[in-house]
């Protein structure tokens, strides 16, 4: 393999790599993960009106001036409100009326005082404490006012923006096509969960992966199944995966016997690279078939996590028109490492309150990703690492 640089494989395939054209509407019960095709602005004001922050009374604030222990101020309760209610009496000096906490706040108040500082005798209440105007009292807008930008072109809904659109009564919006990927498993051993599963089998890991995440991020994803280890069966696997923007086969990237994925795929199409320098994902192919873009990912289970998320994942953003930023953090390092020097290297970490310590088990362990909060990255010059140094590690969002 003719390897070249974890960073120049990214900006080639990103360079490769291009946004789906279109767009549609959705509804925000099915919108998470979708990337506005537009600037959203909040179509009303948040509160739309002057809300009561605690349970009180609403008064005249200047009633309450010359409050104190000595000589406390008696009011007259005019109306009880909850939250939900109109308010229909004028509030005015001398007067003032309960609210609940969220109830809208009557005209003629303009602060709450809190209920554990109001003895209340009746339609009378009692209180010793000067109140501010506005105290406790949220204005109309204060939170989001009318025509604020709730999400911007190229932001993906997450769970905190359809909360918000939410809270601004919008129910639709209009997002970008989603991406359609298709996904392949490969290897003569590999079964689903559920079929027969013989004395060397092995389930399968990385399909159930690529097309959760993909799904995650808001894609338009279809798991083709598993392939055998002969090339028939590779070719009618890429066959369905022509009309795809995007394709993801899982092992048969390497140089042994039944990896068959370079000299298969080079008949379809043109080879990008094949080969990079890293540990773990050396073997990681990328070709362009008839206008699809192809990834070949190893097949160990934390190899193809690995390449997923370092290398796929920045493509899978462009191609839905979304930024892509790293969770990048400097954390302190607990546990020796041994490094592969020459090779940049990709190392599952587990982050703790003092710092991370490495759970990578061999490329081919489950464990080795399950148990990662992160993926810190160690470059080709490190030969070892001693505990207290400090680790750029990119965090797991997922």
């Amino acid at each position: 393999m003719k390897l070249i640089s974890y960073e120049d494989a990214l900006k080639t395939l990103l360079e490769e790599t291009e946004t789906v054209e279109g767009s549609e509407g959705a509804m925000l019960d099915n919108a998470l993960g979708r990337v506005a095709i537009a600037d959203i602005a909040s179509p009303i004001d948040v509160p739309s009106y002057r809300k009561s922050q605690m349970d009180g009374y609403a008064i005249v604030s200047s009633d309450s001036f010359k409050a104190s222990e000595d000589s406390p101020v008696q009011l007259e309760v005019i109306e009880e409100i909850d939250a939900g209610d109109i308010p229909s009496k004028i509030v005015s000096s001398g007067m003032c009326s309960y609210v609940a906490t969220g109830a809208a706040v009557p005209e003629g108040a303009d602060s709450v005082v809190m209920i554990e500082d109001v003895i209340r005798d009746g339609e009378k209440i009692l209180f010793s404490r000067s109140t501010a105007p506005g105290e406790n009292v949220m204005q109309t807008g204060f939170d989001v006012q009318r025509g604020a930008m709730i999400m911007r072109k190229g932001e993906r809904v997450t769970s905190r923006k359809a909360a918000a659109l939410s809270g601004m009564g919008i129910t639709e919006l209009e997002v970008r096509r989603m991406p359609r990927i298709a996904v392949i498993s490969t290897g003569s051993e590999i079964v689903l969960p559920g079929e027969r599963y013989g004395p060397v089998n092995t389930y399968d890991v990385n399909g159930r992966y690529l097309t959760s995440e993909c799904r995650r991020l808001g894609c338009d994803v279809d798991f083709l199944g598993i392939a055998a280890d002969n090339r028939k069966a590779l070719i009618e696997k890429l066959d369905l995966a022509k009309l795809y923007d995007l394709v993801l086969v899982s092992a048969g990237v390497s140089k042994g016997v039944k990896d068959l994925m370079e000299k298969t795929v080079s008949e379809f199409g043109e080879i990008i690279l094949h080969g990079i320098n890293i540990k773990p994902g050396k073997p990681t192919l990328a070709s362009r078939c008839g206008g699809t873009l192809m990834i070949g990912l190893p097949g160990h289970p934390t190899s193809c996590v690995m390449i997923f998320k370092m290398l796929v994942e920045p493509l899978v953003h462009k191609m839905c028109g979304s930024e892509h930023h790293f969770k990048k953090r400097k954390m302190k390092l607990l546990k020796r490492v041994v490094a592969t020097k020459g090779r940049m290297q990709f190392l599952p970490i587990r982050v703790s309150d003092d710092g991370v310590v490495p759970v990578f088990r061999g490329s081919g362990a489950i464990t080795s990703f399950l148990n990662a909060d992160g993926i810190a990255i160690i470059d080709e010059n490190t030969e070892y690492l001693d505990p207290g140094e400090l680790l750029e590690v990119v965090l797991l969002d997922d």
